[in-house]
């Protein structure tokens, strides 16, 4: 198969890597924000780091620990993601792994949305991806 066949998973594989460093700057963002926040002495009583990252009265500190779970569930999910759509476009269809791979990356943009909703908000975001990453692998192991 020629290399330019390739070209649409290349694209989702390219915005895949954008859409994870936009959340990693995210992450380091909100981080700052909400440390220059605690410093500035706005806040009535100082925050320790711990209810910085793991929640607070200030929504800096909720966004703090959304994006840290945004980052990481986003790394946990990547291997398994990028295995698939390759494996899938090598060994069943480039066009099903590239339409699978756009709708993983909405599902994924979903996530730090969804984070700061009551619980079953989340799984808005990760049903749709940990389903999509199974329909990428299960044609290819069905060939085995």
């Amino acid at each position: 198969m020629e290399a330019r066949a390739f070209k649409p998973v290349l694209q989702v594989t390219f915005a895949y890597i954008v859409m994870w460093y936009i959340f990693l700057y995210s992450q380091s963002i909100y981080t700052r924000i909400a440390h220059a926040f605690q410093k500035s002495g706005k806040e009535k009583e100082k925050l320790s780091l711990a209810q910085m990252k793991y929640g607070s009265p200030l929504e800096k500190g909720k966004s703090i620990l959304r994006f840290d779970r945004t980052v990481g569930n986003t790394m946990e999910q990547m291997i398994p993601f990028l295995l698939g759509l390759w494996l899938h476009a090598l060994f069943v269809s480039v066009d099903g792994a590239a339409k699978l791979g756009w709708y993983y990356i909405m599902s994924r943009l979903l996530y730090p949305v969804m984070f700061l909703q009551p619980f079953p908000a989340i799984l808005v975001s990760t049903l749709p991806g940990y389903a999509i990453i199974f329909l990428l692998l299960w044609p290819v192991y069905s060939q085995l």
